[in-house]
């Protein structure tokens, strides 16, 4: 049985979708510039087992595999869906923490000076940094040893970085300071996401951190299910659109109903659904409906 057979005869994720989950979990991070989940150094077999978990126990994660298949056709479809469902939960992840944010502002500090250059053609379409002199080498990625070549590299601390707003000089000229040293000692393009943390660790920023808001003592706010504003209007608009039937429906889809049943109401819905399939957006408000049916009814304002 594959993971399409067994989400839609049964409506549950079983042994075959959580197979498929960490395979295609165990790729994206493997082959992109993902960071892997805290606690671990790389993409290692547990660390792939622990994302999954986060994934299928999160609000958000855990209506994903259901709403994918309710979108797929057949098991090369709901892949495709699940692989680009964890690509954008990665993506989310990774900007939401502080080495994300430090890479946004990398982008815009290190895209403005001459002496840089976007490598993001060498690597496969990952976001990466180079200089001329360094021409289509890449850096074999080990940060340790970056953080050996680069030990003896003197510049200003950062005692704190700000949370909005141009970067201070100081702190701007820091940055580029150590991300050209970086790259003239490694000689070749490092990937924006190591760059990040390489230089997130190198100036202790988790101590160069503001107390407040978002500090142990008073915590960031947990992120919306999706944030997307046309997102969230899009998702209303089909839920809205849904009827009593239509919402039991979706979700039973998300617990054990059996959906192997010859049900011609449930197949038009999905038939409906599938218009959707053709963008982003739309799979995730098609998935973000599905969880406000799930949650008895009740729909985000």
């Amino acid at each position: 049985m594959s993971a399409f057979q067994e989400l839609t005869e049964s409506g549950v994720v079983g042994p075959e979708t959580v197979d498929l989950l960490i395979r295609l979990v165990g790729q994206t991070g493997r082959t992109k510039s993902f960071p892997p989940p805290l606690g671990h150094g790389s993409w290692s077999d547990q660390a792939v087992l622990d994302y999954v978990g986060s994934i299928l126990s999160s609000a958000r994660g855990s209506g994903m595999a259901v709403g994918c298949v309710v979108l797929a056709t057949d098991d090369r479809s709901l892949e495709r869906l699940l692989l680009t469902s964890i690509r954008r939960f990665m993506i989310d992840e990774a900007k939401a923490t502080p080495v994300g944010k430090l890479r946004l502002r990398l982008r815009g500090l290190l895209g403005k000076d001459e002496r840089f250059v976007s490598a993001t053609k060498l690597l496969a379409g990952e976001e990466a940094w180079t200089i001329p002199t360094n021409g289509s080498t890449v850096w074999s990625e080990d940060i340790a040893e970056l953080e050996r070549v680069t030990a003896s590299v003197q510049v200003t601390p950062i005692h704190r970085l700000n949370r909005s707003g141009p970067t201070p000089s100081p702190v701007r000229e820091s940055l580029l300071t150590m991300s050209h040293e970086a790259l003239i000692r490694t000689a070749g393009a490092i990937r924006a996401q190591l760059l990040a943390r390489f230089l997130y660790r190198r100036f202790d920023l988790d101590a160069a951190e503001p107390t407040s808001p978002g500090s142990a003592s008073n915590p960031r706010p947990t992120l919306s299910l999706d944030p997307a504003y046309e997102v969230s209007v899009l998702a209303r608009t089909i839920y809205d659109d849904l009827s009593d039937v239509d919402i039991r429906i979706l979700s039973n889809a998300g617990t054990a109903a059996d959906l192997s049943k010859s049900d011609p109401a449930r197949d038009s819905l999905f038939e409906r659904l599938r218009i959707y399939a053709g963008s982003e957006v739309g799979r995730d408000a098609v998935s973000l409906a599905i969880r406000w049916c799930s949650s008895s009814g009740m729909v985000a304002s």
